[in-house]
């Protein structure tokens, strides 16, 4: 049977859900940031000579992938792809 509360670092009491929330959250923020990554480095990679048509078949097996993060991404709060590529 799981626990009813989680103790974290500082000793304080959390709720399960409250635990929940703060765990999906961060998964959230995590998928944005990778998803702002890999937009920046396809984005690196396309400027060099033939690159865009040398890895044309990487873009589109990383597009395929990230096809799955779409409903984990539009539950999330807003991080825009910008905002999270200027924090990283």
């Amino acid at each position: 049977m799981a626990p009813a509360a989680i103790i974290p670092a500082n000793g304080m009491m959390m709720s399960e859900a409250i635990a929940k929330d703060a765990v999906v959250s961060w998964f959230r923020g995590e998928f944005a940031a990778a998803n702002a990554i890999i937009d920046a480095l396809c984005s690196h990679i396309s400027q060099f000579e033939g690159g865009r048509d040398e890895y044309e078949a990487v873009f589109g097996a990383i597009h395929r992938r990230r096809m799955n993060w779409i409903p984990v991404l539009q539950m999330q709060k807003f991080f825009s792809i910008a905002d999270m590529f200027r924090s990283v």
